[in-house]
């Protein structure tokens, strides 16, 4: 009796203390609800804007931005499988409030190099520019140890809408849009070799020109996948850094992305997959992400959602699911692809949101939401 006791007491005194260490990011005063608790919001709409076709069957990682009176979307595409020789980035835009879509064209066309392949683009519309920033990796197969990363900077031209390249940034691959800083420079999420995770400060209105900081893994962490989204708030920056357990780890800048903490595990549940973070016109924070699943027969990426917290708010307190419904199955069986909604982009517009990811990295959809479904009472 009395050793089952003292078993008793070890695993209440580890689950306490596993708790203690980590950081709130959901508000610890509420319960997080499951995804099976949730529905999604009326009002929701649904579209797939692009779907892979011969001969690039494989789609993935989508971003958005407006500018001007169009909306952009650009992603990755490869032949057949994830991250191969020959993969490009293309774009698309929409200049009729977003009910058609021009043909997909390259924003950088497909590497001669061996060793070097596109991956991951953002966007980012400035008041008379729209900018990409394109990563390039090493190609599959490859480890953690070996997979690089820099970026590379392009430039929209409007009158004959092709991209110009306009500068290297080594070490850092993106995976966040930039957003300003309170300091005033542009600050982005990104990583290097998928186990470090990097922020890069453009501290001037030069978009070429970019400082890579790592942030500091802690003690007990080894990072897989460092894809790193970031909040800028009005007194400090946020990083939120995927990993494969079912914890995102997090860090805080209080010097406007300069220096940062160690990564620690918060306490938000989610799957192992990229996120979306920043901050709508309301005040509120939003994170968007794929929710753990509440059953066996639910696959990790299978439940796309948004967190968001009260105007001002420091912490989440409120889940919006964006897709709940069972995500398409891989069109090419030579190459599977693991089925999910999944790497959303985020863009506020006009009381919307627009939320963009890929279908078993085989289609690009959108999902637009009212606003006011985000809001927190």
């Amino acid at each position: 009796m009395a050793s089952r006791i003292l078993l008793v007491s070890l695993i209440i005194f580890f689950s306490v203390a596993a708790r203690a260490e980590q950081v709130p990011i959901w508000d610890p005063q509420l319960a997080c609800p499951s995804a099976a608790e949730l529905s999604e919001p009326t009002g929701i709409e649904h579209k797939v804007i692009h779907s892979g076709q011969e001969p690039y069957l494989f789609l993935h990682e989508p971003a958005l931005a407006k500018h001007g009176n169009s909306l952009f979307a650009a992603w990755n595409n490869s032949p057949l499988s994830e991250s191969q020789p020959g993969t490009v980035i293309r774009w698309i835009r929409s200049d009729d409030g977003f009910r058609t879509w021009s043909e997909p064209a390259e924003v950088a066309p497909a590497l001669k190099l061996e060793t070097t392949i596109w991956e991951s683009v953002q966007l980012l519309s400035t008041v008379d520019q729209l900018w990409a920033f394109v990563g390039q990796v090493r190609p599959q197969p490859r480890d953690q140890s070996n997979t690089g990363g820099s970026m590379v900077v392009f430039r929209f031209e409007q009158d004959a809408a092709t991209w110009s390249m306009q500068g290297r940034v080594d070490g850092f691959h993106p995976l966040n849009p930039p957003t300003r800083s309170s300091e005033g420079w542009w600050i982005m999420g990104g990583q290097f070799n998928l186990n470090q995770s990097r922020v890069a400060l453009c501290r001037g209105d030069d978009l070429t020109q970019w400082d890579v900081i790592e942030i500091p893994a802690g003690p007990d962490n080894t990072i897989h996948y460092a894809e790193t989204s970031i909040i800028v708030g009005l007194t400090d920056v946020r990083a939120f850094v995927r990993n494969e357990r079912r914890t995102l780890l997090t860090s805080r800048s209080r010097d406007g992305g300069r220096s940062w903490e160690s990564l620690r595990p918060s306490n938000l549940p989610v799957s192992s997959s990229k996120t979306c973070a920043g901050t709508f016109s309301t005040g509120q924070r939003y994170l968007a992400f794929s929710m753990v699943p509440s059953s066996d027969q639910i696959r990790p990426r299978d439940v796309l959602a948004i967190a968001v917290s009260a105007p001002g708010g420091e912490y989440f307190t409120k889940i919006v699911p964006i897709r709940t419904d069972t995500p398409p199955d891989p069109q090419v069986a030579e190459y599977p692809k693991g089925r999910g909604w999944a790497y959303p982009a985020v863009l506020e517009h006009a009381g919307r949101v627009y939320v963009a990811y890929s279908a078993t990295k085989e289609r690009c959809c959108l999902s637009i939401v009212p606003l006011d479904a985000l809001r927190v009472d």
